[in-house]
Formats: C-alpha cells, sequence, structure tokens
C-alpha cells in the first residue's frame, strides 16, 4: 500500500497495481493454445485445398482477389460488393497480402489466429486466479469447443476476425480504459457492425469505472450509426423475410405481435442453438445476468432466425455468443477457481457430443468430416474446372471454391435460373437475368441436377459427379475427362 503526501497533506490509500503477468505465464497459455489451433487451421486449409469449402469463402476470396487487381471488390456470386453484404471495410485489408499470394489461406490462418488471440485474452484474465497450466487448458479447450471450432472450419466469416477487438474492448472497459475499449469497439465493428453495437452495449452495463465513458462511448455510437447507414444504403436490404418473416412484415410489426418473439425464442429450435453457447461455459454466465446484455445482443438474431443456414451447430453463427457468454463467467471463475474444471469439462463433454474432434451427434459423419473427407482430395473439384480460361465467365454447382478468381462466376443455376433461398438467402437472386447469363462461357452441372442446360451450349467434358458444357461459339483445347 502506497501513501502519497502533496504539500504537506496526506492522500487516501492508493492501491498498488496488480503485477503484469510473467512472459513465460504467457508463453504457457499460447503453448497450449497452439495445439487445437494448428490442427483446426491445417484441417481448413485442407479443406480448401482438397475443394471442400463453400459459398461463404469464394464470396470474400473473390470480392478481395478483385480488389488485390484493382477492382472494385465485388462478388458476382451474390451480385454485391463486399461492403455491400455487410458493411465491413476491415476484411478489405487482406487485398495487400493478396498482392503477395492471392491465396483464402491468408483468410483461413487469419481467422484461426483471431480465434486463438480472443481465447489467448480470456486465458490470460484468468491467469492470476488459476494459473498458468489450468488457465493454458481452459483457453484451449474453448478454442476446441463446438460452438468455435465449427466456426473456423466452415468458410471464412469477418466475425471471427471481430472477436479478437470485442473481447480486448470490453477487459479495457472492465479496466477503466474508456478510450483503448472505444477504440477497440471501432476495429471490431470496422470486421462486423453487430460486434461493435455489442461492445457499445458494454459500456452502458458493464462494470468499472464510468468516468471518462460517456464521450468514447458515444464515438463508438456515431461510428456505428454512419455505418449502419451505409450498410442499408449499399446493400439489398432484403434479409428481413428471409430470416424473420415468421415474426411480422417488418420490425414493427413484429414488436407489436410480441408473442410471436416469445414463442420463437421459447421453441425448440431455438433451444438446440443457446444450450450449447451456454454448455461450453458450463452455464456460469447465468450468474451474472447484468453481463448477459452484450451476448443478447448478438444471439437474439441467431436465436430468432428461421433460416435454416442459423440452425446448425456445425456454421459460424455460434462463435460470437459462445465468447461473449465467456466474458460473462470470467468473473465468476475468477472468484472461485474451483469453477474452472466445470468449463473445461462442460467444453470437453460438448465436443464429444457434438464434434468436431471426436464423434459427435450432430450427423453421421462427423469424424469423417473432421479426420478423413477434408484431408481427403477432391480430385473433380480441381480437374472439372481445368482448361477454363482465367477469363471466362463460369457458372457452376458446388464445389465452386476453386475458381473463385474470376471476373464472371455465379452459383448454378444462375443467372439462367434463380437460386434456392438456403443456398442463397437473398431474394434478387430468385430469378434469373438474361443479360448476366450472356457473360456465362461455361456451366458446370451435377450430372443429377434437373434444371435444364441452356440452349447455346455443348458438352465439354464430365467427371463422375459432374458435366462440364461451353457455349458453342467458343474455342477451346479438346474437351476434359476426369476419371
Amino acid at each position: 500500500m502506497n501513501i502519497t503526501l502533496v504539500e504537506g497533506h496526506e492522500r487516501r490509500p492508493e492501491a498498488a497495481a496488480p503485477p503484469a503477468p510473467a512472459r513465460r505465464s504467457l508463453l504457457l497459455i499460447a503453448a497450449a493454445i497452439a495445439i487445437p489451433a494448428v490442427v483446426l487451421a491445417a484441417t481448413a486449409v485442407a479443406r480448401y485445398l482438397n475443394g471442400h469449402s463453400l459459398i461463404d469463402q469464394v464470396v470474400f476470396d473473390q470480392g478481395i482477389w478483385a480488389l488485390s487487381s484493382g477492382h472494385a471488390p465485388l462478388s458476382t456470386v451474390i451480385r454485391e460488393t463486399l461492403l455491400e453484404d455487410h458493411f465491413g471495410p476491415g476484411i478489405l485489408v487482406f487485398a495487400l497480402l493478396y498482392r503477395i499470394a492471392a491465396t483464402p489461406v491468408w483468410l483461413i490462418v487469419g481467422q484461426a489466429l483471431a480465434a486463438s488471440v480472443s481465447v489467448w485474452l480470456i486465458g490470460r484474465r484468468l491467469l492470476p486466479a488459476l494459473g498458468p497450466r489450468r488457465a493454458g487448458l481452459l483457453a484451449a479447450v474453448l478454442l476446441a469447443s463446438p460452438p468455435v471450432a465449427y466456426a473456423l472450419l466452415f468458410d471464412v466469416h469477418p466475425i471471427v476476425l471481430a472477436m479478437p477487438f470485442a473481447i480486448a474492448a470490453v477487459f479495457a472497459l472492465e479496466d477503466g480504459r474508456s478510450r483503448a475499449a472505444a477504440v477497440l469497439g471501432l476495429l471490431a465493428a470496422l470486421f462486423r457492425i453487430e460486434v461493435g453495437v455489442a461492445v457499445a452495449v458494454a459500456f452502458t452495463v458493464w462494470p468499472g469505472s464510468r468516468r471518462g465513458r460517456l464521450l468514447p462511448g458515444l464515438l463508438l455510437a456515431g461510428y456505428l450509426a454512419v455505418a449502419l447507414y451505409f450498410e442499408k444504403a449499399l446493400g439489398h436490404d432484403v434479409y428481413w423475410p428471409i430470416h424473420y418473416g415468421h415474426l411480422g412484415t417488418s420490425p414493427v410489426d413484429a414488436i407489436a405481435h410480441p408473442w410471436r418473439i416469445g414463442s420463437t425464442l421459447l421453441s425448440a429450435t431455438a433451444l438446440a442453438k443457446f444450450l450449447p453457447w451456454l454448455a461450453t461455459g458450463a452455464f456460469l454466465s447465468l450468474r451474472r445476468p447484468r453481463l448477459l446484455v452484450p451476448a443478447a445482443v448478438m444471439a437474439l438474431p441467431v436465436l430468432l432466425s428461421h433460416w435454416a443456414g442459423t440452425a446448425g451447430v456445425v456454421y459460424q453463427y455460434g462463435l460470437a455468443p459462445t465468447l461473449f457468454l465467456a466474458l460473462a463467467w470470467v468473473p465468476t471463475v475468477r472468484e472461485r477457481p474451483d469453477r474452472a474444471n466445470r468449463v473445461i469439462a462442460g467444453s470437453l463433454l460438448l465436443g464429444v457430443l457434438l464434434g468436431p474432434i471426436s464423434p459427435g451427434l450432430p450427423s453421421s459423419n462427423s469424424l469423417q468430416g473432421f479426420l478423413g473427407q477434408y484431408w481427403v482430395t477432391q480430385s473433380e473439384a480441381s480437374c472439372i474446372g481445368k482448361g477454363i480460361p482465367d477469363t471466362a465467365g463460369v457458372s457452376g454447382s458446388q464445389p465452386i471454391t476453386l475458381l473463385a478468381h474470376r471476373r464472371v462466376l455465379y452459383l448454378w443455376p444462375y443467372p439462367f435460373a434463380g437460386v434456392p433461398s438456403n443456398l442463397l438467402p437473398a431474394d434478387y437472386l430468385k430469378t434469373g437475368d438474361a443479360q448476366l447469363a450472356g457473360a456465362v462461357d461455361y456451366l458446370i452441372v451435377k450430372s443429377d441436377d434437373k434444371n435444364p442446360v441452356p440452349a447455346g451450349f455443348g458438352p465439354d467434358g464430365h467427371s463422375q459427379h459432374y458435366l462440364r458444357y461451353r457455349r458453342l461459339a467458343t474455342t477451346v483445347p479438346d474437351p476434359v475427362s476426369c476419371r
């Protein structure tokens, strides 16, 4: 305890600042995290290289590749630039890395690093209470837990990149560093607006010194208001009917009929989404209801959605709610270090039940998907696109990951016919576009696909599961044959 004297007057005692964590302890936590991080990152890279990645990665890969080549960051797959789909300019920084090597591996490794830093910050926060070994173990199993691990294995999502800034922002608030919290919240919002909103909400509810919070919080809120304006003004505002049409024709209609919201939140579907997020932290976050508010900001849009893509644990939608819930249970574990065992056990048990590291319940091929499928080359994915010029327009069935570096790329049967909303949830993609179809030179179609091949295209190759067609006016080498 220090006593400070100024001009003969005694001030109130000041508590000594806690010592900084030893570098060796921090490295031990990082080493524990590195094991699942390397496994998940390597598997995600193998998934891409072996032709198993899906639409989200194609969208960001094509847009960033276009920007790195001096064009607008347009993804023709969704007919929007990356700033129109969601106003998250932070993702565009990867264009600089694409100038070195144009590959989505930058994105895959970047989000694995972001998730690792997120759990490292949580482990660091718990270090004084748990010691380096238990803090490292807790952080490692949190990274390997299904809601976090699946986000790293299932394509690329800017929300993952936003999370380390958001977690650091909330901890800065707790420490009374409001300016730093605002800057970190802004960085999070540059990748995903919703995450920035959750940080802004934390400014109002999170414990800690409130001196100096008002102005930084208002500045963060000001950016969020501008960003939300641009997101609505630039993009196609079509997500409400696809995700929330069951609640009403508009947000106002949904609020006017609150029983619809209540019944959705209490439905088996919503509970199936929510329980894994809670179970990862052994339900300890419920002990701090006030700290659940930022997590609710991230959770409610997913819980209320009826779009099929938000229904399963194998997508990215559980990562942000799980990590914001972790911020709510961290104080409990700091006060009662023995409860760290519950978090570790909860994450491990959930991993056993739901995968991805062990065989899980959500599908019969969880083990195959993680240890087998992603590491086995899907030779058709690379062979069926062989010989297609880089300048050619392509409309192809999944997987189209390895065809992303093209100025014109669509998900078959678009633009000749609409794409089902369970694949691409946008009303403006439900019908074809004859003008866009005129720029397509090649088709890659599954052999059992029922959509008719447009007139003017002839056979150009085949594989076990795919047929390739080219526009008859296109001059190409001999047709490809993939066996």
